[in-house]
């Protein structure tokens, strides 16, 4: 004999809520350590004031430059990517929690305590509303972290590049 729908439904809701809880509260994390890696680089450029080297453009030594300059552009990306990063978690800082799976659940949740404890802002009220958003809200972050990553990975290419026998800028341990 099946069960009534009432006893196969969840008591507070599927794991879509708390995946969709989860990565909210992870890119926080993210962008306390994004903003480590940034005041790190710009205390790099202090030291490195005056140090000169050339700029270059499509691998040919163009106009002069000098190291505080390279780092600090770099520094700027990643302020870029911190601002935007602060909207990201704005947009995320609500609770999906006890939505169950789009339809709300039967049972009288105060879905504000979750809020509270977990320190969102606010609370998601439309169930459906938080299952249109699953994905999209996963793929914002994913962006948000790939645009990082890409800064990252420029700068590697550089210090790399520069580190080379043949520009010689830096050494690498």
């Amino acid at each position: 004999m099946p069960a009534a729908p009432e006893a196969a439904a969840p008591a507070a809701g599927a794991n879509g809520g708390q995946v969709s809880g989860q990565v909210k509260l992870a890119s926080t994390l993210a962008t306390k350590v994004s903003a480590g890696d940034t005041v790190f680089i710009f205390a790099r450029a202090e030291k490195e004031r005056g140090a000169l080297m050339p700029g270059y453009t499509h691998f040919q030594p163009a106009m002069p430059s000098s190291v505080d300059m390279w780092l600090q552009a770099f520094g700027e990306h990643l302020l870029d990517h911190l601002r935007e990063g602060l909207r990201l978690i704005e947009r995320l800082d609500n609770n999906p929690l006890g939505v169950a799976s789009g339809f709300g659940v039967p049972l009288r949740l105060n879905r504000e305590i979750s809020t509270k404890a977990l320190g969102f802002a606010w609370t998601q009220r439309n169930p459906i509303h938080v299952q249109n958003l699953r994905g999209r809200e996963e793929l914002a972050v994913i962006r948000w972290w790939s645009d990082i990553a890409s800064t990252i990975e420029k700068m590697s290419f550089d210090l790399i590049l520069f580190s080379s026998h043949e520009y010689g800028f830096f050494s690498l341990p």
